[in-house]
């Protein structure tokens, strides 16, 4: 004789949930699609079932598994989403003797009485739905303090009633977010567990903590576990250059030290990796200086190293560490002058021997940053070594091609030409000087 179970209030909560195939239905009634325990609720029931004229009314058969007989009908439901031609009703709590999983044989009637039944149509699954409360994980790690805690408590929350209770004696184990797997231990007597572990990788993501599977009826309890943020202890680095001006090319030693703050106090990096780069002029920042040489740092957290500047005005350094517990990289770096040759091509001064006029000029003027007057002085000096003064001036354009000049100069001596460069940028030039009679 199958028994009806009284109803017990309960709130309406529609979670869908994976459904079993839905029998025909019979004599014109309702559809029924699915039954199933409701999610995060498990002693109830949730049906759902369509109908063109309405559904009226909904029965739910509670029958052994494996073939056993049926421990209880459950007819108290309520609409909880959809309509009466389309939607999902829920029971009130259902209390059974036993925990254990359920099949449900689902009657449905609709306005014009029709009926339709639905054998196996799903499952009830009335067990405990174990939980992670009060969980506490360590927030930070440090190079002193890798050690990663948890702690929490393992309750249980029963079928029918709704009620919880710690769930003492049961398997848990956690898996240290970048670390490793801990031991499995059981739940004291208030279901509180603790484990530790070492944080030895970072940026793995979650961890988690999880029941072992172990007891019938009761469902495994799981939680994340977030990773903690490590705090790397500071490194610095200095950076001397043996000379702040040079050509283009030229030889400049680059050297300094490198340091971490241990936790004994700040302290040399041995065998630390150094970069060394050279930034575009007018850039200050790491990811458009680094293209350059590394070396490594003494015992003593020294290093010295030679460079030959081709084109910039700021060296920078780094000091790299593989070790997540401290910091990844500093940086420093140095203002230098670094020169881009200059020349005057191909100079010449003659005199024409018809009419005496001196004619000096070149080929032209090569730079590597063209100016937007780029001035040449032509000059004179009666011995060539001292007493030069400038006789004219040439304004060349951003073409820098040949050009000369032709001057009434009747005294010999000596004749040259002089750019004064760029502040910063270009070297000064100036020619050989030649003797015109």
């Amino acid at each position: 004789m199958r028994r009806v179970v009284p109803a017990l209030v309960g709130a309406a909560v529609l979670v869908g949930g994976v459904a079993a195939p839905a029998s025909a239905a019979a004599a014109g009634g309702p559809t029924i699609a699915w039954a199933q325990s409701v999610d995060g609720d498990l002693g109830r029931i949730q049906v759902r079932a369509t109908s063109d004229v309405g559904v009226a009314g909904l029965a739910a058969h509670v029958v052994a598994a494996g073939g056993g007989g049926e421990v209880a009908v459950v007819t108290s439901f309520r609409l909880v989403s959809g309509t009466s031609t389309d939607g999902v009703w829920q029971s009130d709590e259902v209390q059974l003797a036993k925990l254990g999983y359920y099949s449900l044989n689902v009657e449905a009637t609709d306005t014009d009485g029709g009926r339709s039944e639905a054998d196996g149509v799903g499952n009830l699954v009335y067990a405990v739905q174990m939980y992670i409360a009060d969980l506490k994980t360590t927030p930070t790690v440090t190079y002193s303090r890798r050690t990663y805690q948890v702690s929490g408590q393992l309750m249980g929350r029963w079928p029918g009633t709704r009620a919880t209770a710690p769930v003492s004696g049961q398997s848990i184990y956690a898996w240290i977010p970048g670390g490793d797997f801990t031991d499995t231990v059981a739940t004291g007597a208030r279901g509180q567990f603790r484990f530790s572990g070492q944080v030895s990788s970072a940026g793995t993501g979650s961890g988690y903590v999880s029941t072992v599977q172990e007891q019938p009826y009761y469902l495994q309890g799981y939680a994340d576990l977030p990773e903690a943020t490590v705090k790397a202890s500071p490194t610095k680095v200095t950076i001397q250059l043996d000379r702040n001006s040079i050509m283009s090319g030229d030889p400049v030693t680059v050297a300094g030290d490198a340091s971490w703050k241990s936790p004994d106090g700040w302290a040399p990096m041995a065998n630390a990796r150094i970069s060394i780069g050279q930034c575009p002029r007018g850039e200050d920042t790491p990811d458009r200086c680094f293209d350059g040489p590394t070396t490594t740092t003494d015992a003593n957290g020294h290093y010295s190293y030679v460079v030959n500047p081709s084109n910039t005005d700021r060296i920078m350094v780094a000091v790299g560490s593989d070790d997540m517990y401290v910091q990844s990289v500093a940086y420093a770096s140095a203002k230098i002058t670094v020169l881009m040759p200059s020349s005057i091509n191909d100079f010449f001064a003659v005199r024409d021997a018809d009419t005496g006029l001196v004619r000096v000029g070149s080929s032209g003027l090569s730079l590597y940053y063209v100016g937007v007057d780029n001035a040449v002085n032509i000059q004179f000096s009666s011995n060539g070594v001292t007493g030069w003064r400038t006789v004219g001036t040439v304004h060349l354009s951003s073409s820098l091609g040949s050009f000369d000049q032709t001057f009434d100069h009747a005294g010999a001596g000596y004749w040259r030409m002089t750019y004064a460069g760029t502040k910063g940028l270009q070297a000064p030039a100036q020619t050989q000087a030649v003797y015109v009679a």
